[in-house]
């Protein structure tokens, strides 16, 4: 059963231009991660002023801030959340250089 958040990330996903490939790539990244793509798909439909105070925030950071603060677009501010959680030292190392590759 397709759910309401999976229609609004993948359409979104889709109006991109990604490949059908990488939309659901993207798509089952984002789903492994309930919360998130919850909050990815309230984005979506609301973007981010609204008045919604109770964004998730993982290791000090809200997409919204890694939007605002880095070189990331919203699905990569939301992707960078992920990171965040399951690489937490990797990830801040990376936030501290900047987001510089080496």
């Amino acid at each position: 059963m397709t759910s309401q958040n999976e229609i609004v990330i993948k359409e979104y996903l889709n109006n991109m231009g990604l490949s059908e490939k990488r939309v659901l790539q993207e798509y089952y990244g984002l789903k492994d991660h309930p919360d998130i793509a919850g909050e990815f798909a309230f984005y979506i439909e609301n973007g981010w002023d609204t008045k919604k105070s109770d964004w998730i925030t993982i290791e000090g950071f809200t997409a919204r801030q890694l939007n605002e603060q880095y070189p990331l677009s919203a699905l990569g501010a939301y992707n960078y959340l992920i990171y965040l959680r399951e690489e937490p030292k990797e990830a801040l190392g990376l936030l501290k250089k900047g987001l510089l590759r080496e």
